[in-house]
């Protein structure tokens, strides 16, 4: 028993999925790349599955090496050039992870439409019997359609994720860290400094308070609550570090947001770390992201 592969075949079928691989991984992360660096990358990495391919029964582990490792990266830094090991590693993870989600919606497609049976027709070579240009068409312009409706949802994730940043705070000798993510929603100011104003969690910034602190928010958010006003003080050493922001929102014309004044935070993304001291954090008593992707909502200005 032997298995017959139609090298021609397996060929076009890698180039194929490598260009439309690589164009999802250039729309999702912004890179420029002109077209020929695209399809001399395809062929590069459908030229390794073929020589694969000839070689059926070589070590696991070599296999992974060549297609997982050199393929990949070869075929990422001749589409997108070497800028840097981090840059380069982010394309890499990018072209896994556009694959495994192209490749998630094809194997759903192969296992529950007539998929399946075509692509064994094309690998057998017996699919381009009995088809008119009409069948090669539509199976274009069905790939097509997956692209576009994959691509700006990766997009869309990716936009997402840029906006989250590493972010520490310190307040009062203690550092606490955590997620931000930019809004550019929050137009939150102090009103007599002008100083923007971040948000975040009660439960992310009460392990940086301590217990008459705690005490003193919990019973502004009781008061709050019962729209009364609290009669709890607070101590001398808080009394610079308090301060209350008036806000609008959605379902709520007018609203007092209790902060805190935190000696500095430190906003990280890949790049830079952005330090500021003296930042005001108005404290929500809620959740601001309900996965718990994010604590603190950031402002523009400190970006």
């Amino acid at each position: 028993m032997y298995l017959e592969i139609y090298a021609d075949t397996l060929f076009l079928i890698n180039f194929c999925m490598d260009v439309f691989l690589l164009i999802g991984v250039k729309k999702v992360l912004g890179l420029s790349s002109k077209w020929y660096r695209i399809v001399l990358a395809a062929t590069v990495g459908s030229v390794l599955m073929c020589i694969m391919a000839i070689f059926p029964y070589l070590n696991l582990m070599i296999k992974i090496v060549i297609m997982y490792l050199i393929a990949t990266t070869l075929m990422v830094v001749i589409a997108f050039s070497y800028k840097n090991f981090r840059n380069t590693l982010k394309e890499v993870l990018m072209l896994f992870i556009v694959t495994f989600f192209i490749g998630g919606i094809l194997n759903s497609i192969y296992y529950y439409t007539d998929l399946g049976f075509y692509f064994r027709e094309l690998l057998n070579g017996r699919l381009y019997m009995n088809r008119n240009i009409r069948f090669y068409i539509s199976g274009i312009i069905a790939l097509l359609l997956v692209l576009k409706l994959v691509i700006p949802y990766l997009v869309h994730r990716k936009d997402y994720c840029s906006n989250l940043y590493d972010v520490e705070i310190t307040f009062c000798g203690l550092k606490q860290q955590g997620i931000g993510f930019f809004d550019t929603g929050n137009e939150l100011y102090d009103p007599f400094t002008r100083k923007p104003v971040l948000l975040a969690n009660y439960t992310f910034m009460d392990k940086l308070f301590d217990v008459p602190l705690k005490e003193y928010l919990k019973a502004y958010y009781k008061a709050q609550l019962n729209e009364s006003y609290s009669n709890t003080s607070i101590t001398i050493e808080y009394a610079d570090k308090i301060k209350f922001i008036p806000f609008h929102s959605v379902g709520k014309k007018n609203g007092i947001l209790i902060a805190v004044v935190c000696d500095e935070i430190k906003i990280i993304n890949e790049n830079e770390t952005k330090t500021h001291e003296n930042v005001i954090i108005a404290i929500y008593d809620g959740e601001l992201s309900t996965k718990d992707d994010y604590q603190i909502i950031l402002h523009k200005e400190l970006l």
